[in-house]
């Protein structure tokens, strides 16, 4: 039933997510455009850390990851949005 839903929002005609994802133009960037995506990143990155209280692996993992999704919504790539439910493992009383 899970996938009868994903069918209907996924695209025209009841395709799949996958079909739909494979059907999409490739986005295709030259060495010089990777080299300066990847050095961005990391430029970014870095930042990110000097912030944080630790330099340790994880932070630096965040850090990255951080990145990367500021750069893929810069770019009109993926786009963000909240969910409207409140999700907490407190009885919504305990929420305000």
């Amino acid at each position: 039933m899970a996938e009868a839903a994903i069918q209907g929002q996924a695209g025209d005609h009841g395709q799949s997510a996958q079909a739909v994802y494979h059907q999409r133009t490739r986005m295709r960037w030259s060495k010089r455009q990777r080299h300066d995506i990847f050095q961005w990143l990391r430029e970014h990155s870095e930042g990110i850390v000097n912030k944080m209280e630790s330099n340790d692996q994880q932070n630096r993992q965040r850090a990255w990851r951080a990145a990367a999704l500021t750069w893929l919504r810069r770019q009109g790539l993926i786009t963000l949005s909240q969910n409207q439910k409140t999700v907490t493992p407190f009885p919504s009383s305990k929420v305000s």
